[in-house]
């Protein structure tokens, strides 16, 4: 799995995000560095697990609708 792709604007507001979060829960004002170390941290090492339990989720989903397809047969 390649890594995550996002744009400017969809990573710009993650990392405002990211901030607001810092400052209200801890506060601690973060600068674009830090909040950007933080955000690459994530979509890195974390990402991929939300990504993975996703694919889970539609896999299941999927496999119940099949089966659903099974009980109109007559």
């Amino acid at each position: 799995m390649s890594d995550f792709k996002f744009t400017f604007e969809e990573k710009r507001q993650m990392k405002i995000k990211i901030q607001h979060f810092f400052e209200e829960s801890r506060n601690e004002k973060l600068g674009d560095l830090a909040s950007e170390l933080i955000f690459d941290f994530i979509s890195r090492e974390l990402g991929p697990l939300f990504y993975n339990i996703g694919i889970n989720d539609a896999y299941k989903l999927m496999n119940y609708r099949v089966e659903e397809l099974f009980e109109l047969e007559k």
